[in-house]
């Protein structure tokens, strides 16, 4: 796992929920686990593992990455 930041891929992942709602949440600040900032008519997204695990329980995040979800680390 990056620690400094979770991909939305895997953030959608992790919630079972889709890309676009962990983009579009984050976009609208109804996320509380990440930020997004549109940088010259691109989205860019930062997701805090330790705000996530905070919203669905470190327990489930570590279990996400102990079966290999994490592609990159």
């Amino acid at each position: 796992m990056n620690e400094a930041s979770i991909s939305p891929e895997d953030a959608a992942k992790i919630l079972n929920k889709s890309i676009q709602f962990v983009r579009i949440g984050l976009q609208k600040e109804r996320l509380p686990f990440g930020t997004a900032v549109l940088i010259d008519k691109q989205w860019s997204y930062h997701i805090s593992p330790k705000l996530l695990a905070e919203y669905i329980g470190e327990e489930n995040l570590n279990k996400y990455f102990k079966k290999g979800g994490d592609q990159n680390g």
